[in-house]
């Protein structure tokens, strides 16, 4: 027993480790761009040595990468509600995820806008392929709010859902870039454009496939 605490309390460190040079690689790449961030100051800001950054992650790419795909982990449960969820509860529902969207950009700005290309990164095909998991992810929650089950989703569903996510997408990086918009106006714009979807788009496409109306 004491080799296997030992051997687990040794995992548990390595596992902080990792994650302490995953936030603060995560804060120098968002303040700085990506070739103005270097592995030592990652390793000098982290308090470890060079050598451990690259234990971890082989290279910078490695880590950049790792950094996107940490930030846009979507969890299973980013809209707790089903689709017979009345119109209080879905908008409530929505406003949270809205809100926790916005913070998570605000504190990841530099590294989100540079992911999807507005700020001299180029487009990618591997963090793209990051952002398109993210994006599936996000769509599926929709659907199963708005919707029904994903899997039985039409593809003119998903092409709405789709087209939410680039509008979101696109006053997003507008807030964050040029601040023509307060956060509270974003926040309401999102919500509202989501609630739109949900509750007018979504049950007209619906009744105009099943023939059934909704209303």
């Amino acid at each position: 027993m004491p080799a296997e605490a030992s051997q687990r309390r040794t995992y548990l460190e390595a596992e902080e480790r990792r994650a302490q040079i995953l936030r603060v690689a995560a804060q120098l790449f968002s303040e700085r761009h990506y070739d103005a961030a270097s592995t030592a100051d990652i390793a000098n800001a982290a308090g470890v040595a060079r050598g451990l950054v690259g234990h971890y992650f082989r290279t910078k790419r490695e880590l950049y990468v790792a950094v996107v795909r940490s930030m846009l982990e979507v969890p299973d449960d980013l809209f707790p509600a089903s689709a017979d969820a009345d119109e209080s509860e879905r908008r409530a529902v929505l406003s949270d995820a809205v809100d926790r969207w916005l913070r998570t950009v605000k504190a990841n700005r530099g590294t989100w806008l540079a992911c999807i290309g507005a700020q001299g990164f180029g487009r990618d095909p591997e963090l793209e392929a990051v952002l398109e998991h993210a994006r599936r992810r996000i769509i599926d929650q929709l659907i199963a709010l708005a919707w029904g089950p994903p899997s039985d989703a039409t593809p003119e569903v998903r092409a709405l859902m789709r087209g939410y996510e680039g509008f979101a997408q696109a006053i997003t990086a507008d807030w964050l870039t040029s601040g023509r918009l307060a956060r509270r106006e974003v926040h309401q714009l999102l919500v509202q454009g989501l609630v739109a979807l949900v509750d007018e788009a979504l049950p007209r496409i619906k009744e105009q496939q099943t023939g059934v109306t909704t209303s």
